[in-house]
């Protein structure tokens, strides 16, 4: 059994395992973290026993060695997935655009993890124009900006809400990005979930008074950047404990490599954010039906299997890194070679060993053969094809040769990390296409439909390109779907003919997911004691079938389509324990006599507190005919906030009372 994966093997064998080159991995260990930072590991997030960090390359071998460690995994690479939108989650009433959950957002806070943002965009701010990003990290810097990393962190650049407010008052733009191309995506979805709509009021996303944090995951290193996404929901977690406001995580990025059975450390981490802070974390499930990405098989004893593929190179698409990532049993063992198009077979590699197959004029391909993954027990063969000029083109063969077989079966999917990879499986399947790491346990995957007609399907139907499942290991996935076809979302002023504040469509199961984050923020700004688990049946209970559904659950629709009325009402059925759930609500008036120290003067003041859930949801105060209302601005326990001359300030220290309203009339505040 290799305790190292397959890409920190080929690290090692590309560069001297003497270099002390450091390296970003995930690692699951037993017992105290301490017994691997005294092999050298610097850890960075700590879940359970699971951890990411860097160690140097030359430390790799002590790691594998040791007693205690259970798995070292190389960062995966991760990438994009991307009006009728909310009435198609039945959030909103198609005729009067009316919402049918109470409040926006304010209260809850969503995180996002993507590519890139526009910080500036207005669709993030409140209606004074400040920010409501509470924090952004940049992780990959890639202009190089000024600044230091958040607490605990080594590397990237934090933004605080005042730094990003200072940008907004000198009317700059800060659009930050971990390749030059991004940008645009982490702000449609995030526009999705939780933009404001500002300045276009057509557009507004699910929550648009959540307030948010930002992570411009890291992907610059060879071995890509899932443990800089564990990191990232470390980060967004701890400014929810320190805000002490319920949160939501949106991941719309995944790739191909790992066994779709929830058994990666990225995964296994999600899971017990789940667990044991009671965070939820919502994936797209991918766009890799009918791309040809995923094989299956079955190798018979003492036979080979000829797996066949294509390698097309065409303008801006090469050999780059571009990955086999093949799975079968544990009671099995094959060996496998590659032949090219023009004939040339590759010796066998056996199982457990690697080699580096030459194809000349630059062309070189790693094999790598393991037994016994520490994750899931399950056996793996992995082909990179290196970046090279001299790759034939055409019909390759990856030959698996059955040297012990029980049952033969087998897995296979392709990727690399910039999501373009030109391998395409001659015979492919649609199924168990849910890109990773929406096949973790604790995880809400969602795949989308058509809230509009396009592409010759019609409104309703399941979107083009949408993954299936199920998991590798027979599970349902996705959970659930939402609109996830040409949906508005906010633009970034680098697109065509988009300038500041402007919007443009977005399609794939990218723009689904963030439907789902925005109804959950809505969920837990109703009811903060809300928990992981509570919120996910309530999701699924209450996601909706239809004719293009058919029976659910299914493979292709999980639970059904998002509905998110239904979904608040199911919450707000008693609890079995008998507490207060959300559509419980309790009045309460309070007379009080307010005496003025300078005139002794004595006011009487009837304040009436609607509370919904445990949470107050309202207050108003009536005083001599004048009516004031409070907004749910959220202070400090010893901070009491006031506005107006001689208007009386209701003290509670989680609400303030506004000026009053002219003619007797009631105003929001």
């Amino acid at each position: 059994m290799k305790t190292l994966d397959f890409k920190l093997r080929y690290l090692l064998r590309q560069v001297s395992e003497f270099a002390d080159t450091p390296v970003r991995v995930v690692i699951e260990f037993r017992g105290d973290i301490s017994t691997i930072v005294d092999l050298g590991f610097r850890p960075n997030t700590t879940i359970g026993e699971i951890a990411t960090g860097t160690i140097a390359l030359n430390r790799l071998r002590g790691l594998e060695e040791h007693p205690d460690i259970i798995a070292v995994e190389g960062s995966s690479s991760f990438k994009n997935e991307t009006e009728g939108s909310l009435a198609g989650i039945n959030l909103l009433l198609p005729a009067t655009k009316l919402r049918v959950l109470p409040g926006l957002g304010r209260g809850a806070l969503v995180g996002f993890i993507e590519s890139g943002f526009d910080l500036t965009h207005p669709c993030f701010c409140d209606p004074a124009g400040k920010t409501r990003i509470v924090a952004a990290w940049n992780q990959m810097n890639l202009g190089g900006a000024s600044g230091t990393p958040p607490e605990g962190f080594d590397y990237g650049v934090e933004y605080r809400r005042e730094a990003i407010d200072r940008y907004l008052s000198e009317r700059q733009r800060l659009v930050v990005k971990n390749h030059p191309g991004a940008g645009k995506h982490g702000t449609q979805v995030a526009g999705i979930a939780a933009g404001s709509a500002a300045p276009d009021s057509d557009f507004e996303g699910v929550a648009p008074e959540a307030e948010l944090v930002f992570v411009t995951y890291r992907n610059d290193t060879p071995i890509g950047g899932s443990a800089f996404v564990i990191d990232a929901i470390g980060y967004i977690v701890k400014q929810a404990r320190a805000l002490r406001k319920p949160v939501v995580v949106n991941l719309s990025q995944g790739d191909n490599l790992g066994a779709h059975d929830g058994s990666s450390l990225l995964e296994k981490a999600i899971d017990l954010y789940a667990e044991r802070e009671g965070v939820l974390v919502v994936t797209s499930a991918g766009n890799e039906r009918e791309g040809r990405r995923h094989a299956r098989g079955r190798v018979a004893r003492g036979a080979d299997y000829r797996l066949p593929f294509e390698l097309k190179e065409e303008a801006g698409r090469v050999v780059d890194g571009d990955i086999i990532d093949l799975w079968y049993y544990p009671e099995d063992r094959f060996a496998a070679a590659l032949r090219a198009p023009n004939g040339f077979q590759s010796e066998f590699v056996p199982p457990d060993a690697e080699e580096f197959i030459h194809f000349g004029e630059g062309a070189v391909a790693y094999v790598s053969s393991e037994t016994g993954n520490p994750g899931n027990g399950q056996n793996r063969i992995n082909v990179i094809f290196e970046k090279g000029s001299g790759w034939p083109q055409g019909r390759w063969e990856l030959i698996l040769r059955g040297v012990e077989v029980v049952r033969g079966d087998f897995d296979a999917w392709a990727d690399r990390p910039d999501a373009v990879t030109i391998i395409s499986f001659e015979e492919h399947t649609d199924d168990c296409t849910v890109t990773i790491p929406g096949t973790a346990r604790n995880i809400i995957t969602t795949s989308g439909f058509m809230t509009r007609a396009g592409c010759g399907l019609p409104e309703g139907a399941l979107a083009p390109l949408t993954s299936l499942g199920p998991t590798r290991d027979g599970r349902l996935k996705p959970d659930l779907t939402a609109p996830g076809f040409s949906v508005m979302a906010p633009a970034t002023c680098g697109e065509a003919a988009a300038g500041a504040g402007t919007y443009t469509a977005a399609s794939g199961t990218s723009v689904a997911a963030p439907h789902v984050t925005g109804v959950i923020a809505l969920l837990l700004a109703n009811d903060a004691s809300l928990t992981a688990g509570r919120v996910r049946r309530a999701l699924l209970s209450a996601a909706r079938a239809d004719s293009f559904t058919g029976a659910v659950p299914n493979q292709s629709w999980g639970h059904g389509k998002l509905d998110a009325r239904a979904a608040y009402e199911a919450l707000s059925k008693m609890s079995e324990d008998g507490e207060t759930t959300m559509s419980d609500e309790k009045v309460y008036e309070i007379p009080l006599d307010l005496t003025e120290d300078t005139k002794g003067q004595v006011t009487r003041m009837t304040v009436t507190i609607r509370v919904q859930g445990g949470n107050i949801s309202a207050i108003q105060a009536v005083s001599g005919g004048r009516k004031y209302v409070g907004t749910l601005t959220f202070h400090e326990l010893s901070e009491y906030a006031s506005e107006g001359g001689d208007e009386c300030i209701i003290c509670d220290p989680r609400c303030r009372v506004v000026s009053p309203c002219p003619d007797d009339t009631t105003k929001s505040g």
